[in-house]
């Protein structure tokens, strides 16, 4: 649910005021559902990301089309293999949490 949450809201504004608005919000329910504070912020952080490259309004699309001089649906023909791969890749750290904190956790 977070995940879909942060998504949407990543592909409709910018990712810093997320942050600060939904952040205060957020993530003292998940640590309050038992949820690791790392993997907490590494999922919010992934998710405002793909959701920043998320037709229609995604705002490095726009920020690609204008660099590149294409139109905006080639660019957005474009991104589309790599949204697919993103979102599986955004679901196997949301429902796989050691792959977040495994790492971290062993080099204490």
């Amino acid at each position: 649910m977070l995940s879909a949450i942060l998504f949407v809201l990543g592909a409709l504004l910018e990712t810093v005021p997320i942050i600060l608005i939904v952040g205060p919000i957020l993530v003292p329910v998940g640590i309050q559902l038992g949820i690791d504070p790392l993997h907490l912020g590494v999922v919010f952080c992934i998710n405002l990301v793909v959701g920043y490259i998320t037709p229609p309004y995604g705002g490095n699309l726009f920020t690609a089309a204008a660099t590149t001089k294409q139109s905006y649906v080639d660019v957005v023909k474009g991104v589309f293999p790599f949204m697919v791969a993103m979102m599986i890749f955004v679901l196997a750290l949301a429902f796989l949490p050691v792959l977040t904190t495994w790492l971290p956790y062993t080099l204490r």
